[in-house]
């Protein structure tokens, strides 16, 4: 997978609305059915989401040859855009140190509504969209195959959905020894989950300029 695609998946991969709906979803009646479901169905919606762009890329001009001449520009202001977020998160860090309403009202889900409650939240999450639309634009626009376009889609989902999955994963393992860890975590996320974001916005930002320099 290309360091482009890697990059954007991070950018999910730390957001809030991936990491702590997933750990929200273990505090529930029945953690380990709400856990996977709301995993099953952020990589499912992230997929679904990219996947979208990628068929929007293909319909443009030039598709499947050489990159268009509007990418390189694309990526460097993408790489501008999520700077300036860095930055602006970054100087508003500490004026909320709790995750927002809509995700610590997750923690009394049933199966069912984990499973519907992830594309919604995809849907309604600016960072995570433009992700996707980004990582749906750079795989359209190469002359790679169908099946390559799949391969590169199913590996960014999978990157980007790796804090909801594992989470989950590590709870079906260790069960009674990950409680008072996930509780850990959960209050760490809230409270420090600005200053994550601003640092891996950051580096993302300049990891795309230099890519596109």
């Amino acid at each position: 997978m290309r360091v482009e695609l890697a990059s954007l998946a991070l950018v999910i991969a730390v957001s809030p609305a991936s990491v702590v709906p997933a750990i929200l979803m273990l505090h529930t009646p029945r953690p380990l059915a709400a856990g996977w479901a709301f995993a099953v169905g952020w990589t499912l919606s992230l997929a679904a989401a990219t996947w979208l762009f990628v068929e929007i890329a293909g319909q443009l001009p030039d598709a499947g040859g050489p990159s268009p001449p509007w990418i390189r520009p694309a990526t460097m202001a993408l790489g501008v855009l999520l700077i300036l977020a860095g930055l602006v998160i970054w100087m508003h860090r500490g004026h909320s140190e709790r995750a927002p309403v809509w995700l610590r009202t997750l923690d009394s889900v049933t199966p069912r509504r984990a499973l519907a409650a992830a594309p919604v939240l995809a849907a309604l999450n600016p960072k995570v969209l433009s992700a996707c639309a980004a990582a749906g634009f750079s795989v359209g626009a190469t002359a790679e195959t169908g099946l390559d376009h799949w391969g590169d889609v199913a590996g960014f989902a999978l990157i980007a959905s790796v804090t909801a999955i594992l989470p989950v994963l590590s709870y079906a393992i260790w069960r009674g020894r990950m409680d008072e860890p996930l509780r850990r975590l959960k209050v760490a996320l809230e409270r420090h989950n600005a200053a994550i974001i601003a640092v891996v916005l950051l580096l993302v930002g300049l990891m795309l300029l230099l890519q596109a320099a």
